[in-house]
């Protein structure tokens, strides 16, 4: 999915070059605006099993199958595919080699920092760190038309559209999010035509969503933006018609 929304970092030849691309590499988290911590409420609506499922921008699913059954590249949005967060102790050294370990400590960092706060606090600092992270398309990457990519390899080289909700959603689920509440969403723009994957949250009698084109978190209020097609849970899929 070719939505972009962030400038690629180039790297180019010489010293200047790398001194500028480890230098937008290094200043993620410090360019992020992240909410300040504010400590969490006792009542913690998305820790908790969701019932009924409300429909997603406006518009009803149907369960079709397992998301390995009909979509075997989500198998990312599992642990068991692609491990849990862990924290890789002293900060590394920021190198060009080493720029993945660079950002899997800053991701660990920010998810720490953010772990015992209110909610929507972690959706806004998880959603701006993860949109830190410059856009690849497939085919640049991996010469491919598709991949779906794991943290590791994301924070790495970057990624496209789903390669940012997987990350999204790994972070909420190490930070105590239901995984009921979470949906990988494909679907169309309906402005550009474009297929495009962003992050629902189920949230109390609104959804939440996740999206590489914004900084901010918005609802899913005005459904005539996007029209979903597919979502997606770590274990089940969704058709929407």
């Amino acid at each position: 999915m070719q939505t972009r929304t962030t400038q690629k970092i180039t790297n180019r030849s010489g010293a200047m070059g790398r001194r500028a691309f480890l230098g937008a590499a290094a200043g993620a988290v410090a360019s992020a605006v992240l909410p300040a911590p504010v400590i969490a409420s006792a009542k913690d609506e998305l820790a908790g099993p969701l019932n009924p499922i409300p429909p997603v921008f406006g518009v009803a699913g149907r369960r079709i199958g397992t998301i390995f059954r009909d979509y075997p590249n989500a198998g990312a949005l599992q642990s068991s595919l692609c491990g849990e967060p862990e924290d890789i102790g002293q900060k590394p050294q920021l190198t060009t080699r080493s720029l993945g370990d660079f950002r899997m400590w800053q991701w660990m960092e920010v998810l720490k920092r953010y772990r015992r706060v209110e909610r929507w606090t972690q959706l806004v600092a998880v959603n701006n760190f993860v949109n830190q992270i410059p856009f690849v398309s497939d085919s640049e990457r991996y010469g491919g038309p598709d991949h779906w990519a794991c943290p590791t390899q994301f924070f790495s080289g970057g990624g496209d559209c789903e390669d940012y909700v997987i990350a999204k959603h790994r972070s909420l689920r190490w930070l105590g999010v239901n995984s009921e509440r979470l949906r990988l969403v494909i679907g169309r723009l309906e402005d550009t035509r474009e297929v495009h994957a962003v992050l629902a949250v189920f949230m109390r009698g609104r959804t939440a969503v996740l999206d590489n084109r914004h900084r901010d978190v918005r609802f899913d209020d005005d459904p005539r933006a996007f029209r979903p097609l597919v979502s997606m849970t770590d274990r089940d899929t969704w058709m929407h018609d």
